[in-house]
């Protein structure tokens, strides 16, 4: 059986829900299992991506340091919508993980390319 194509689209702030952290723990699970696992980070979901910030604060747990883990897992397509970077004044030196910022129309191509797409 050939390995599918999994997209997972992260485009809600890392924080006030638990979508990025099950995000993470979904894509952790599917590359165990050898899938094709990309992820695009768009909206506020860059923030999921953002090196600096505590959150010892707001008194939650900080499960964006778990997406270090993910060249550890084989995950390394990583894409960032640069227009969306760009808005929110954020800076490839300021992800924790290497990520490619690509333009809308990469974004648009990788989602067609998709065998199932998840949202986060």
């Amino acid at each position: 059986m050939s390995a599918k194509r999994l997209l997972f689209v992260f485009s809600n702030s890392p924080f006030g829900n638990a979508l990025g952290a099950e995000g993470l723990d979904a894509v952790l699970a599917a590359s165990v299992f050898d899938q094709d696992v990309t992820l695009i980070f768009q909206l506020d979901g860059i923030y999921q991506l953002m090196k600096d910030g505590d959150t010892a604060d707001i008194g939650i747990k900080d499960h964006r340091k778990g997406f270090k883990a993910l060249e550890m897992y084989g995950v390394d397509t990583i894409l960032v919508d640069a227009m969306d970077m760009e808005a929110r004044g954020i800076t490839e030196s300021q992800l924790a993980i290497p990520a490619q910022p690509v333009d809308r129309t990469k974004i648009t191509e990788t989602i067609h390319q998709a065998d199932a797409i998840f949202t986060f």
